[in-house]
């Protein structure tokens, strides 16, 4: 089963109950403003809330692929990114797309895709896949490789 560290859940929770709950109409606002870049108005809670309808921009399908801002607890070799979309379901070509960019950042050894059913999703109104890889020890996990200078930078040389 899929969890957080006590740490990663602490975090995850607090920033649910301070900053979503204060600032953010819902989860998916926040979504849309702070990853898609929609604009947001605050609403009579004087929460924000992403303008709708869709400016224009917004009205065709669109995927990005980030970091999870609160991943599963893994192995620090194993690095958890989500795949979103709006205007359209996650498709295999898509998932195909991310992971030609993650490989070309990664050395990824293994990796696993994952849409999770309707009543595990912690956000229902926006697309997205969760991807999950495992990279090789000499992959900084910044997608890069480790290189000797940066070994002797780091005093490990």
């Amino acid at each position: 089963m899929l969890g957080r560290s006590v740490e990663q859940q602490t975090n995850y929770d607090n920033f649910r109950n301070t900053v979503l709950k204060v600032e953010w109409q819902s989860v998916s606002d926040l979504i849309l403003c702070s990853k898609f870049g929609m604009d947001f108005v605050l609403n009579a809670e004087k929460r924000k809330a992403a303008v709708k309808p869709f400016a224009e921009a917004f009205l065709s399908p669109q995927t990005l692929l980030l970091p999870n801002d609160f991943p599963y607890f893994f192995k620090a070799d194993v690095k958890h990114f989500i795949l979103w979309k709006i205007n359209g379901e996650v498709e295999d070509v898509d998932v195909e797309a991310s992971m030609a960019q993650l490989h070309s950042m990664h050395r990824i050894l293994d990796s696993c895709v994952y849409i999770n059913p309707p009543h595990l999703k912690s956000i229902l109104d926006i697309e997205h896949a969760h991807i999950v890889f495992q990279v090789a020890a000499a992959d900084n996990g910044n997608g890069g490789y480790t290189s000797s200078s940066d070994k002797k930078s780091e005093g490990k040389e």
